[in-house]
């Protein structure tokens, strides 16, 4: 009966769910921008229309409650920024293109598409006459993807809620979260620069997409082994040459899903020599990371049964005012600390150099024999007729800034996806429409059960 419900609504509420989803995906609410702030107001909009009470918290996050049985609070968590477009897209980022089963769209994976099914099962279920015994409270952020500085100012000012559920993850079920380390390398100021401009990456968490150098004309053009640049897209300016790579940007978690745009750039200038001593041990240091996510070649690499391999990504370059600073992501297990971690940078950075740490969370585990994480497996598994295999991730969610909270979903690994449908952080974000309704269903039985059980 309940399955058959789920179906129903699903085939009455599809266009709706889209255009819900379009709402919130067709405002470029890049974090740290306005437009963020604009797309958690729209999704408490949402939110009242299915009864919530809401407030927008200092501008950074928004809150919406259901009172239920008990004041005992439910709690989901979601975000409602989202990642620049980068390049290489072939749709509209900022709008929602659903065709061929898809959804294509900035944030329709990561993190708007979740919010919005979550926010129907709950609409679904009170529809239906179910009464909650916790009451429900969503938390809307909008800093997600950089420093968290929403779910930091939420915890300073509100108790947490008792259970925690944050649609910004993968399915079935994870337990556990790398350790992160990320970092700024700074050089000191070069004094011979030969180099006029370089820049890569546009965001610190993700593989940088594109990459450039800004060389004078005499240091690359008249070069015998000019002819091995046609990797690289080459643009002859009046005095000067332009040397673009491309990539393939992907989250940071997931390197391997990418292509380090700045490992291209890097070795080609490293190959040709182009660049004073100066600029090219910092490239040199620079080398040894990219496109070499294990860490090896800086004494990193590290793995653990429960939360697997070390990664280190370089994401954002720039080269401005005579100075090199290179953002490092680095995503760790148990089996290494953050300080060591920091040392290995430090000791394999040019002379000179400074590292500045921007963001450290250690690793997030809890006990995947838990009363939530057993719960969650049984939910998921009436819902999708499949064993339900727990994993852990690299990536870090909201979830770790709780006592008791697990990312549960939208995400599924397995799921076919075509050429044309992008992944999260990366050109052309997708999820297919069949995904969306798996989610749908998987959230009204965990809803169910999570409110049905004594998980004290």
């Amino acid at each position: 009966m309940l399955d058959e419900q789920i179906q129903q609504y699903l085939k009455d509420n599809t266009t709706t769910i889209v255009e819900d989803i379009r709402s919130l995906v067709k405002i470029p609410s890049i974090t740290g921008t306005k437009e963020a702030v604009e797309a958690m107001e729209e999704a408490l909009k949402l939110s009242r229309k299915f009864g919530f009470k809401t407030k927008n918290h200092k501008n950074i996050i928004g809150i919406a409650d259901l009172p239920g049985k008990t004041d005992k609070q439910l709690g989901f968590i979601g975000h409602m920024d989202v990642v620049p477009p980068g390049p290489g897209w072939n749709l509209d980022p900022f709008d929602v293109t659903y065709t061929d089963g898809y959804l294509v769209g900035r944030g329709v994976l990561d993190d708007k598409g979740a919010n919005v099914i979550l926010l129907h099962a709950i609409n679904f279920l009170l529809k239906s006459g179910y009464e909650f015994n916790y009451s429900l409270r969503y938390l809307f952020g909008t800093d997600e993807e950089t420093n968290t500085s929403d779910i930091e100012t939420y915890l300073e000012d509100f108790e947490e809620p008792d259970i925690v559920i944050s649609p910004d993850g993968d399915f079935p079920i994870c337990y556990g979260e790398k350790g992160l380390y990320r970092c700024n390398v700074i050089s000191k100021k070069i004094n011979n620069k030969q180099i006029i401009e370089l820049s890569a990456g546009d965001y610190d968490n993700a593989v940088a997409g594109s990459a450039y150098a800004l060389v004078k004309k005499d240091r690359i053009y008249n070069r015998q082994n000019f002819k091995l640049a046609h990797a690289l897209n080459i643009e002859v300016l009046d005095n000067t040459v332009k040397i673009t790579a491309k990539g393939r940007s992907a989250h940071a978690a997931e390197p391997y899903d990418g292509i380090d745009s700045i490992a291209v750039l890097v070795k080609f200038l490293i190959d040709q020599n182009i660049g004073s001593d100066e600029e090219q041990q910092f490239l040199s240091f620079v080398s040894k990371i990219a496109g070499k996510p294990e860490g090896s070649e800086i004494g990193i690499q590290a793995q653990d049964d429960d939360l697997g391999e070390l990664t280190i990504v370089p994401t954002k370059l720039d080269y401005t005012n005579n100075i090199f600073t290179q953002v490092l992501d680095c995503r760790y297990p148990t089996t290494i600390t953050s300080e060591f971690i920091k040392s290995q940078i430090e000791k394999h950075s040019p002379n000179g150099s400074q590292v500045e740490e921007t963001g450290k969370f250690e690793p997030y585990l809890i006990n995947p024999n838990s009363k939530l994480i057993q719960k969650l497996k049984e939910a998921y598994e009436d819902a999708m007729g499949q064993p339900a295999k727990l994993f852990t991730i690299g990536g870090y969610t909201y979830a770790r800034y709780f006592k008791q909270a697990v990312s549960f979903g939208p995400y599924m690994e397995w799921a076919p996806r075509p050429a044309w449908v992008g992944t999260l952080h990366g050109p052309d974000e997708g999820i297919s429409a069949k995904c969306l309704q798996d989610t749908f269903k998987i959230y009204v039985y965990m809803l169910k059960y999570i409110n049905e059980a004594n998980l004290d």
